[in-house]
């Protein structure tokens, strides 16, 4: 059995593709598998992975499933791993990740699944900003609530009897598409089962451009988030009023990106149907009513 697993998941990424996997076979630890799963891309990305020769790599090319989970999931099944790491073939990590990752559990056998830091990087590689997870401390299934997603997909490391012994999988549902990940680290919470772990180092990238699942599916993105927070907060005691504000804010900081994710991309009457929604949730939130005018006036504005 490998100590790691790497579960790298694609779709149309032909031009990033080779670039995430070599990142990963010029980690300074060696002894791992790497898992890819293509969801049937219609770009060069088959043919991108294919040109890579290594041992350590098996490569599955399935039909179109449209979603990431179903991806994942399949990549978990393959594993054999003690840990497994979860990539997004856009992305790419740092030499070091996976022998720091391994360091943590090793030094820390209570430690269920491990989040680093990433800098947010644009298509050119350019680097925008870092992206900062965890702390991980108290009720973290709250802490992920009222604070958001503090988990990085490409960033994470979990035990792999998590999924093998537990059965907690990624939900395959449509309606948590681009969700499904921050949907199982709230499961995990909420549960108390599982310890969360932050090492604050930067340890990788995360990319960002206009075909990106979040600018791409932004409307989308935005109702699955607001449908995930909604199924959340109903299983919680109705008499906590602040979380069902902090809830609601949150909900309209949601809309609000969709917003502007549509304004970046030109969509502009998109954009104005975001703004009233946003300002219809949360009427006190300040920020949308000037980026509304800006939009109204065809003004496009920066996304990140």
């Amino acid at each position: 059995m490998k100590d790691i697993s790497v579960v790298m998941t694609t779709y149309m990424h032909g031009r990033f593709i080779r670039a995430a996997i070599e990142s990963v076979l010029a980690q300074t630890f060696k002894d791992y598998e790497l898992i890819i799963i293509n969801d049937g891309s219609p770009d060069n990305t088959d043919e991108e992975i294919l040109k890579v020769k290594d041992p350590r790599i098996a490569y599955i090319k399935q039909a179109p499933s449209g979603l990431p989970a179903i991806s994942r999931n399949r990549g978990i099944s393959r594993a054999t791993g003690r840990l497994i790491a979860f990539f997004d073939g856009d992305d790419t990590w740092h030499p070091s990740k996976l022998e720091r990752s391994l360091e943590v559990f090793r030094e820390e056998p209570v430690v269920d699944i491990l989040c680093h830091d990433l800098n947010l990087i644009k298509d050119s590689g350019k680097i925008l900003k870092r992206t900062s997870f965890g702390p991980y401390e108290g009720d973290v299934y709250r802490q992920l609530l009222v604070e958001g997603n503090s988990l990085g997909i490409s960033g994470t490391v979990m035990k792999r009897s998590i999924f093998s012994e537990d059965r907690c999988f990624f939900s395959e549902d449509k309606r948590l598409f681009t969700v499904e990940d921050y949907e199982l680290w709230l499961r995990l919470a909420k549960s108390r089962r599982y310890h969360f772990y932050y090492l604050p180092e930067i340890l990788g990238e995360h990319r960002v451009f206009e075909e990106s699942a979040s600018l791409a599916n932004a409307g989308k993105n935005a109702s699955n988030m607001v449908y995930l927070l909604e199924q959340n907060l109903e299983t919680l005691a109705t008499h906590d009023n602040d979380l069902k504000k902090i809830i609601k804010k949150k909900k309209s900081k949601v809309m609000f990106g969709a917003a502007l994710a549509y304004n970046y991309r030109r969509e502009f009457s998109e954009s104005v149907k975001w703004h009233l929604m946003t300002i219809k949730e949360y009427p006190i939130y300040s920020k949308p009513y000037l980026t509304f005018l800006a939009t109204i006036l065809r003004i496009r504005l920066g996304y990140i």
